[in-house]
């Protein structure tokens, strides 16, 4: 569904992404991890056609990206919603697009039902600038969770819910991703390992300084798993050491190369 090959990003001069390469298969939810500043929200903006590689290449859908597609949704990390409509009609604009044969009472339907499920239920008539923050981003997840594209991309979207609802929302991206039965393919950017091993099948361990791959590590509990049962999991307790050993060494090198540079 997604390759990138060899992908490099350079600003101003400064590489930002070094030869990052790697698969997501169809049904794959993939978690892009690491620290701040590692280039992973740049790779999945050119993922989404929204930047370019200096070097390199993406195909989604096995075509190579040279812009923005349908076949990708984002989530960004602020909620990009359109503060001059409400939060329904936020939701509608992109419906109409993406369901052309239906009509505009089972539109309403739809975007209400999303809404609900995001724990917006009463949100529908409400502008952006009426709602907190918190609320504003599970309105632009429930935007993204309602469109039919097949990839869905997004970019540490529960940084600004606090804990209960990052938890609800968590379970809810697992739960739709688990019922799209294989059809819809998730990238899903964070920093938080917790996190990664929570959602991802599999997850991508970025370094930094600059960007690369470190490690593609499959997760080794059933998606299925409740939360709870997946943290009891020896496996998962394993694979979080090994990513945390990971972190360590990529910065114990960095900090030798630093040293070395100064001498």
């Amino acid at each position: 569904m997604i390759s990138c090959r060899n992908v490099s990003v350079s600003f101003n001069g400064k590489e930002v992404l070094s030869d990052v390469s790697f698969d997501v298969g169809q049904g794959e939810f993939l978690c892009l991890l690491g620290q701040s500043g590692c280039g992973k929200s740049t790779l999945l903006r050119m993922i989404a056609g929204l930047s370019r590689p200096t070097a390199g290449t993406i195909d989604v859908a096995g075509h190579s990206v040279d812009g923005p597609d349908r076949a990708c949704s984002i989530v960004f990390q602020d909620y990009s919603l359109f503060p001059w409509m409400t939060t329904g009609k936020n939701l509608l604009l992109a419906f109409r697009g993406e369901y052309p044969d239906k009509s505009e009472k089972e539109l309403v339907a739809l975007a209400e039902s999303y809404l609900e499920m995001v724990g917006l239920g009463s949100a529908y008539g409400k502008y952006p600038a009426q709602l907190s923050g918190g609320m504003r981003q599970r309105a632009a997840i429930a935007r993204a969770l309602g469109s039919k594209s097949p990839v869905l991309l997004m970019d540490e979207p529960f940084g600004a819910l606090d804990p209960a609802n990052r938890v609800l929302l968590q379970g809810l991206v697992k739960t739709i991703h688990r019922d799209s039965h294989g059809s819809r393919t998730v990238v899903f950017v964070t920093h938080d390992v917790d996190e990664a091993l929570c959602l991802g099948t599999r997850i991508a361990v970025l370094g930094s300084s600059p960007g690369r791959l470190l490690a593609l590590e499959e997760n080794p509990v059933e998606p299925s798993a409740p939360r709870d049962v997946r943290f009891r999991d020896p496996r998962t307790r394993e694979l979080r050491e090994r990513i945390m050993e990971i972190y360590r060494n990529d910065i114990s090198e960095r900090s030798d190369n630093a040293s070395l540079a100064a001498l």
